[in-house]
């Protein structure tokens, strides 16, 4: 080897050390337009999975961006339609590459919005949707993954009364059954305005709901204070117990936002917020529980001030939790810091990321690197960007990746951009619906069905418009058995039942895209 050739070689080893030292880890996404992210997770094969929405209010159409390990952008989804409003509110994923996505849409809703469920292949196509029409202002906020595949998910504000069934779970197949589903009205009469913010898997194969709710003060005058709470489920969906953290004192309170199991499975942590020794002074806080909620310790990261909040722990080790936070001051012109604290909060270190007040989302990539996903209102051009940072365990911008990884190894061929749409979703009526209210509207009656309970076959009599109509049967798991078109000017059919299982089951009347009459009937044998 020549000597000129030996220069060539360091002069190029080092120009490559300084390029990639220089290259940095942060990413903005649809710059050019207003797009807010929601939610994101890690994917098996290294890569990252974003969601958000094009605009900041109510919106037609969100996003679904595929990235590779250095977050750039290998495929997109749009989702939505372009007469109705939808969000996606969380998102997981199975090891088999399905992905799973939960969120409200209004496709089916007259007004307000209806719970949204939707699963696409390890090719980003959808394999199914169901929507839980609900009357009133009803959610779907966060979504787990179980290792067969079936997923549960958070339903909000499932009763015809906003004081009832605030916190609900469903439990589906990976095929898209509904399996159970369950609402957990606390028996405690000082719980009121309950709020789930956060569902974590826990060691036992059940379920912690994370949240918040007002408590009545047991001293006079009896006022409603806010404090955290959490709900446990066994992994049939049956209630375990619930706590509400500092319940027997009025000064002290606040919000619980998340919460993570310890690496080796044997306590809880969760991120107190708002978490107040009176109305003037707030604190960023750590909380440690054991499985059965018992209260183990409560670590304020910093001194109480004006104002503070700790959201999306994620452990780096054994001993190190990574958090976005925000102590000191007041709220408004806080930036959001990125932290390393340790299990009794005493704070390691941390850094300001941007110039921003919205919180980040974190999560922890395979290799324990840290994401931070959050949102920055841009005065200037009046809309919101998308943005992801990617620190090291030393809080500093982490490098870029240059090793070739292979992405969607599971889908068999390329994946396209395009659009999904939530036409097409089944619909799942609400089990506790009571009869009477069933295929009611302000017009009054608009379909009846006879005799109920039916053998063999069912008579439809039904008051519609001289439009595209037509007749879905579901069961009681939101199974479709059949659709019907109904011939314009037509106001009676008969529907043959007599190869149903015996059971309840519930005929969806539509005009259009929209509901306009629901009906339970019962097959007998």
């Amino acid at each position: 080897m020549t000597k000129h050739l030996i220069q060539f070689i360091v002069i190029f080893l080092i120009s490559e050390l300084t390029i990639n030292g220089q290259s940095r880890w942060s990413k903005i996404y649809h710059e050019d337009t207003d797009a807010m992210g929601t939610t994101f997770t890690n994917t098996y094969d290294r890569g990252i999975l974003i969601a958000g929405k094009h605009g900041s209010n109510y919106v037609n159409y969100n996003w679904l961006i595929k990235t590779d390990i250095n977050g750039d952008i290998l495929w997109e989804k749009t989702i939505g339609d372009p007469n109705t409003r939808i969000h996606i509110s969380d998102i997981d994923y199975h090891s088999n590459g399905d992905i799973f996505l939960v969120g409200y849409t209004d496709i089916y809703a007259d007004e307000w919005y209806d719970p949204l469920i939707m699963k696409l292949n390890s090719c980003g196509e959808k394999q199914w949707c169901k929507v839980f029409t609900v009357d009133g202002l009803n959610y779907s906020k966060f979504i787990k993954v179980l290792p067969n595949g079936s997923c549960v998910i958070v339903l909000k504000y499932m009763g015809e009364e906003l004081d009832n069934d605030r916190i609900c779970l469903a439990k589906f197949s990976n095929s898209g059954d509904l399996i159970w589903n369950n609402c957990y009205n606390s028996l405690d009469s000082s719980i009121h305005n309950e709020e789930p913010n956060c569902l974590t898997r826990t060691s036992d194969n059940g379920f912690l709901i994370t949240g918040d709710c007002y408590y009545v003060d047991p001293n006079p005058p009896h006022s409603l204070w806010l404090k955290p709470y959490f709900i446990k489920i066994d992994s049939n969906g049956v209630f375990e117990w619930e706590k509400v953290i500092y319940k027997d004192v009025s000064e002290i309170g606040g919000i619980a936002w998340n919460t993570v199991l310890t690496p080796d499975s044997t306590f809880l942590y969760s991120s107190l917020s708002n978490y107040y020794h009176s109305p003037e002074t707030e604190a960023a806080t750590l909380l440690k529980m054991d499985l059965s909620g018992n209260i183990i310790g409560i670590y304020e990261l910093a001194e109480p001030s004006y104002y503070g909040k700790i959201v999306d722990l994620g452990f780096t080790s054994d001993s190190t939790i990574a958090a976005s936070a925000i102590w000191g001051g007041e709220w408004s012109g806080l930036p959001p810091k990125a932290v390393l604290i340790d299990t009794l909060g005493k704070i390691l270190n941390y850094t300001e990321f941007i110039d921003n007040e919205l919180m980040a989302h974190t999560n922890i990539t395979f290799d324990n690197k840290l994401l931070f996903y959050t949102n920055k209102y841009e005065e200037n051009v009046n809309q919101y960007d998308a943005y992801i940072f990617k620190l090291n365990c030393q809080l500093e911008s982490d490098s870029f990746y240059t090793y070739p990884y292979n992405y969607d190894t599971l889908c068999p061929y390329s994946i396209i951009s395009d659009t999904i749409s939530q036409e097409g979703c089944d619909i799942i009526v609400g089990i506790e619906e009571e009869e009477e209210e069933m295929g009611r509207d302000g017009d009054g009656e608009r379909m009846e069905l006879y005799p109920n309970p039916v053998t063999d076959q069912l008579n439809c009599r039904l008051q519609i418009a001289d439009c595209r109509s037509s007749l879905l049967i579901y069961d009681m798991f939101g199974r479709k058995q059949e659709e019907i078109q109904i011939p314009t000017g037509q106001k009676e059919i008969q529907i043959d039942v007599s190869d149903y299982p015996q059971g309840i089951y519930i005929a969806v009347l539509k005009e259009g895209s929209g509901i306009i009459g629901r009906r339970k009937f019962v097959v007998v044998r």
